[in-house]
């Protein structure tokens, strides 16, 4: 577009936008987007739609990074309208341009990735030689320069293989360059919803996205759809179309505002040595929106890489702490003593009788004992709580003193207590034999609740009464004193025998 063609209102159509002298449809452009088709992210398949993506492990995070170099042929070219609506080519203000596109994309679960992208002008020509102004619009040549960078990200709620479903969101950083046509310094999002799948050997995806500002006819604005169908010749080879189409908002060549669009059935063919893709795709655009090349070629390069995350890996050798390593201990969870049993090693020892001593240092296992430091009664019972075991205890129902646990002067006989010496009383005391004897009844019967009673004979013969009662008196008091209960013993004055003596005998 140059000087001489001044008396002519310019309009930016087709891939361009339209200018007036009047501007009366809308505000001045700050800048004009040739990428109204935008690239899927590294993880694709497709072109510029969103493709199927393998399950991950539950340790396991993909990571893809890529380069995309395109060539468009006219992207933006500026055109006449007469006061009678005719139209009349004018220039190129965008001839030929080579885009680079870096990108990055990072799945860290099977249900979240995010992306990022920053295309580059690395050549644009252009048939301006200068800005020219045409109703208040700056012009400039096309130059070479950065674009908008993106973020985005997407959720994966559904992941079954023959159907994928996203739902993601875009937004654009206006750091681009007007010169070369890759930004008009507003800040963009959109919101995606896309389906893909992997049936066999065909691979297909579709992505829907808009941007809100489209429906409040927002300047610049975009919906677009893009899909992708591909067939898998080979692991390595893979062919197929990637058809996009667009409508953009144009608040400056209409009032009111008006939808131009771009129409883009690309056939691509892509190969997949090992972690890399290489895909190649072109065709040409159809449509009236900013960026619809005559031919566009796409040649991607995107390194894919699934790896474990790392983690620090403990080695537990005796998870249970009992000094048995694991690979040794038959039960390498429950603590347990060592054991020349190889079923049992390292297995928690049984207690049979509940007694707190485990089976293999209880020499009584199935009757509930007491520790003892002798190996030969630990864990024993002492039927006649003595402090001796019973298979210590020689007279394991009568308690009495070590080392044989049998009582000294009262021994159970029958049914009949053999007192030796023979109980004499002095006047109306007892002798120190006498006493013990007495104390030794009243615990053989307390150790044997199944002896319910004894009966004592106090022999009264030629003996005054009150005599008799106080020898009663002071066997009474020893049995009382014994902690033997008054129900489970008696005295018997007997005439036959001989005064002063004493016998004992179980009578129940």
């Amino acid at each position: 577009m140059r000087s001489r063609i001044g008396p002519v209102v310019a309009a930016l159509l087709g891939a361009a936008f339209t200018l007036t002298r009047t501007l009366s449809a809308g505000p001045a452009r700050d800048g004009i987007r040739i990428d109204a088709l935008q690239p899927a992210s590294p993880l694709s398949e497709f072109t510029r739609a969103e493709g199927p993506r393998a399950p991950l492990e539950s340790e396991e995070a993909e990571i893809a990074v890529s380069l995309g170099l395109e060539y468009a042929k006219g992207p933006l070219r500026a055109v006449a309208v007469d006061q009678t609506g005719a139209t009349k080519a004018l220039t190129s203000i965008v001839d030929q341009a080579v885009l680079a596109r870096f990108g990055a994309s990072v799945r860290p679960t099977n249900w979240l990735s995010f992306e990022m992208s920053l295309p580059f002008a690395v050549f644009e020509s252009s048939d301006l030689d200068a800005p020219v102004y045409y109703g208040g619009e700056q012009i400039l040549p096309a130059a070479a320069g950065v674009g908008d960078f993106l973020i985005g990200a997407q959720l994966q709620p559904i992941n079954t293989g023959p159907f994928d479903f996203f739902i993601g969101g875009r937004f654009w950083a206006p750091i681009g360059s007007t010169e070369a046509y890759l930004s008009d310094h507003r800040f963009r999002a959109e919101a995606s919803l896309s389906a893909a799948g992997e049936v066999g050997p065909v691979l297909y995806g579709c992505t829907f996205s808009v941007g809100p500002g489209f429906f409040l006819k927002r300047d610049g604005d975009r919906a677009a759809a893009s899909c992708g169908v591909h067939i898998k010749a080979s692991p390595l080879l893979a062919f197929g179309l990637d058809p996009s189409f667009a409508l953009v908002t144009d608040t400056l060549a209409t009032d009111p505002p008006s939808q131009k669009y771009v129409f883009e059935p690309m056939a691509t063919v892509k190969l997949s040595p090992g972690p890399l893709r290489i895909g190649l795709s072109a065709g040409p655009d159809f449509g009236t929106a900013p960026g619809a090349a005559a031919l566009r070629v796409l040649l991607n390069i995107a390194y894919v890489n699934v790896g474990k995350s790392v983690r620090e890996t403990v080695v537990v050798t005796d998870r249970d702490l009992d000094q048995v390593p694991n690979d040794e201990d038959a039960c390498p969870d429950v603590a347990g003593p060592r054991s020349s049993e190889k079923a049992r090693n390292g297995c928690p020892t049984e207690d049979r009788d509940a007694d707190g001593i485990r089976d293999n240092d209880d020499y009584c296992p199935d009757r509930a004992g007491v520790p003892y430091n002798d190996p030969k009664a630990n864990g024993c019972p002492d039927s006649d709580n003595d402090d001796l075991p019973d298979p210590l205890d020689t007279c394991a129902n009568e308690p009495g003193g070590k080392p044989s646990g049998c009582p000294t002067y009262a021994r159970l006989s029958g049914g009949a207590f053999k007192i030796t010496p023979p109980i004499e009383f002095r006047e109306a005391t007892l002798p120190p034999e006498a006493v013990s004897a007495l104390q030794e009844i009243a615990a053989t019967m307390r150790a044997n609740p199944k002896y319910e009673q004894v009966s004592i004979s106090l022999g009264t013969r030629n003996v005054r009464t009150a005599l008799s009662d106080q020898r009663a008196q002071e066997i009474i008091l020893i049995f009382r004193n014994g902690n033997l209960n008054s129900d489970r013993y008696e005295v018997v004055f007997v005439d036959e025998m001989k005064g002063g003596s004493v016998s004992a005998k179980l009578i129940r």
